[in-house]
């Protein structure tokens, strides 16, 4: 990139490209190696403030894609981090949202 930015707009966006995010997105949230346990989106959402899990989530959204998520989708979203698996904890359930939400097409055109 140049001070102008990325050559092209959306032109690096390709099959190769778009896994390779996706990847590296889930790798940094996943509790296993290389990353291990570094990124907590629950301890981030209570250091802001977010003391629930509808504020825990309304901050990731927030954080990720600045809110601009249409109401149903984000319902679903959190309806199914809450039926994802059997760990119905905040943390788990916020895991699982942010895990969703970078892996969006809205988070990697953001």
């Amino acid at each position: 990139p140049t001070v102008k930015g990325w050559p092209g707009g959306r032109c690096w966006i390709d099959d190769v490209t778009l896994i390779r995010r996706h990847n590296l997105a889930m790798a940094l949230l996943q509790l296993s190696e290389p990353y291990g346990d570094k990124l907590d989106p629950c301890a981030v959402a209570q250091k802001h403030g977010s003391e629930t899990l509808e504020l825990g989530a309304q901050f990731m959204l927030e954080l990720f894609l600045q809110n601009d998520l249409e109401s149903d989708i984000r319902d679903r979203l959190l309806k199914n981090a809450r039926n994802d698996r059997n760990d119905k904890s905040r943390s788990a359930i916020l895991d699982r949202l942010t895990q969703m939400v970078v892996t969006l097409p809205e988070f990697h055109l953001a």
